[in-house]
């Protein structure tokens, strides 16, 4: 069984400014639907989001290489008093045709219970976020 979700998108916008999107407290708000976000953006950073549906997502800046590769470790979620974690998400930054082919993968999802299901949940997460991203960015 596999033991990651992914997902990607075009985005019509600089590479730089993306990657800008990622770290900005305020754009999170928008694109993660989250109404609460406290990021520290830099390696060894720590992030946190509470989003507008109940669930909280956790973790620390692991590596940044602005403006190709974003990775994030020790990544939990919560959401009425279930865990899971720890994993890994990252999002890999692509130049093409003046914007950028973002890809998100969040990998390392344990096998607990309804392991399937929490799967499938976050790979429908992870589509709605990285079209709310390129919806904010490009401004559409």
């Amino acid at each position: 069984m596999d033991t990651f979700v992914a997902d990607g998108i075009y985005i019509d916008t600089p590479p730089e400014q993306v990657f800008q999107g990622l770290l900005n407290a305020e754009d999170i708000l928008i694109w993660f639907d989250a109404k609460e976000v406290s990021i520290d953006p830099q390696e060894g950073g720590q992030l946190k989001v509470s989003r507008w549906d109940g669930s909280e997502v956790s973790g620390t800046i692991k590596n940044m290489n602005p403006p190709e590769k974003l990775e994030i470790q020790n990544y939990y979620w919560k959401k009425d008093g279930v865990q899971r974690g720890p994993m890994q998400v990252s999002f890999e930054l692509m130049p093409k045709f003046g914007g950028v082919w973002i890809m998100v993968q969040q990998s390392d999802l344990d096998h607990g219970d309804d392991w399937k299901k929490f799967a499938q949940a976050t790979l429908k997460e992870w589509r709605q976020s990285t079209l709310a991203l390129k919806r904010h960015i490009d401004g559409i």
